[in-house]
């Protein structure tokens, strides 16, 4: 099963290793390090929903990796901010592709 901590502070001395991020709910995944972002497995990154997406703030958006990045639907995309878009670096941004960026 999937663990969904009940408090915020929690969150930060989460464990992600091989942890179903699906369970966790969206506004709390605004609440992860950037290191913790940086550690995710491609698994769970393509397993993100849009509701979390939408709750990633810049400097998570920046932890993504190039791969990371390149991965996502064109649902995903569409699902961050134009604040998210707008934080990404060019490396992350070339990893976009056109049929992404017209979602």
């Amino acid at each position: 099963g999937s663990l969904i901590p009940r408090g915020g502070a929690s969150v930060q001395k989460l464990s992600l290793d091989n942890l179903d991020l699906t369970g966790l709910q969206a506004n709390l995944i605004s609440l992860l390090s950037s290191t913790q972002i940086v550690g995710l497995s491609t698994e769970q990154i393509e397993s993100l929903s849009t509701g979390q997406l939408q709750r990633l703030n810049t400097i998570q958006i920046r932890a993504l990796s190039f791969e990371d990045i390149e991965i996502l639907t064109s649902t995903q995309i569409a699902a961050m901010s134009s604040n998210s878009i707008a934080a990404l670096t060019s490396l992350q941004f070339n990893a976009l592709e056109n049929e992404d960026l017209s979602a």
